[in-house]
């Protein structure tokens, strides 16, 4: 009998090492050389921060028809006005959003593949406390992640027989922060006479000894909204971080002695951010309460910010830094 030739969502051979046999009675033949994935790759990391790949090959093959990888859905919130045709536009809301994996398991035997989907169930059991994330690898190595959650396509059937070294499911998951996200953090770190950037390249923040204070365009290059975690080392006083660009300003009160640090979060909480819209002290002393009225934890707007940085009494061992991860509609 001739062998069974398969190809993946990516146009790839499919084959398996010692001759995996499929429900037809016939075998894969021995795999080629690996060719880099033209379309780039998808894998996942599991709950305890251990990357797999998706889109390498057997015993576990992605297939055609993954969805829900680009723009995520919308809530257009209307109202209706008296005497006028139509309605008004009020606001526009990014909801969450599903993912849905088309997959394929093979093995030789039985007992092979049941400890396959054993090893899927683990990957995306929705009970654990960190969700696994997905991250998609485009061609030219970029990377970006989105942290999702199992809802279904896991259950498989036993009561057909034939399946028993072959099963295709579609993998349904849902993210609840709808956004993918740079895999890697950006950010710069500024000290008194000195300044360093992570990343790409920014203005230099100039610090004087009693105020740390700066005019340099921070650079959100993401689609939406990036929410900074900021941090400070004092000694200082009343720190003050302002937009210039979307006219906010984040005010404190209160001092920072030589050896503490305060990190702002102003991300919104989320399953990447569980500690978001939190800012506390390095032994876990919260500085809510010290936020002045009309502050806000303002995110970076889409584009450049002009941002500037006070902190009075600010001596060689104060410093401010931010880090942040660009959030993206699409892969």
């Amino acid at each position: 009998m001739s062998a069974a030739i398969l190809t993946d969502h990516l146009g790839n051979q499919l084959t398996a090492s010692d001759g995996a046999i499929l429900v037809d009675g016939s075998t894969l033949p021995p795999p080629p050389p690996a060719p880099a994935p033209p379309l780039g790759g998808l894998s996942v990391l599991d709950p305890d921060g251990i990357e797999h790949s998706l889109t390498d090959g057997f015993p576990l093959f992605v297939l055609l028809g993954l969805e829900g990888l680009h723009m995520p859905p919308v809530d257009l919130i209307e109202e209706n006005v008296p005497r006028q045709p139509g309605g008004r536009l009020r606001e526009v809301r990014f909801l969450a959003r599903e993912i849905d994996v088309p997959l394929r398991l093979l093995a030789a035997t039985p007992a092979a593949l049941a400890a396959s989907v054993r090893t899927l169930l683990g990957w995306f059991n929705p009970t654990r406390a960190v969700a696994p994330v997905l991250r998609f690898t485009a061609p030219d190595g970029a990377q970006r992640e989105i942290a999702v959650r199992y809802v279904k396509g896991l259950d498989f059937n036993d009561d057909l027989g034939a399946w028993r070294t072959d099963r295709r499911t579609t993998l349904v998951l849902r993210a609840h922060d709808p956004f993918w996200y740079d895999r890697n953090e950006r950010g710069g770190v500024y000290r008194l006479g000195e300044w360093q950037d992570r990343f790409f390249p920014l203005p230099p923040l100039r610090l004087t000894p009693s105020t740390v204070f700066a005019g340099p365009t921070i650079l959100n290059d993401g689609d939406v909204d990036a929410w900074p975690v900021w941090t400070i080392a004092g000694p200082g006083v009343n720190p003050m971080i302002r937009n210039l660009t979307t006219g906010k300003a984040l005010t404190l009160t209160g001092t920072l002695v030589a050896g503490q640090t305060l990190t702002i979060d102003t991300r919104p909480r989320t399953e990447r951010a569980p500690y978001g819209k939190t800012l506390r002290l390095q032994d876990g002393a919260n500085w809510l309460p010290n936020l002045a009225p009309g502050s806000a934890l303002w995110p970076l707007a889409r584009g450049a910010n002009a941002v500037q940085i006070e902190l009075t009494g600010a001596t060689s061992q104060s410093a401010v830094s931010y880090s942040l991860r660009p959030p993206y509609l699409s892969i």
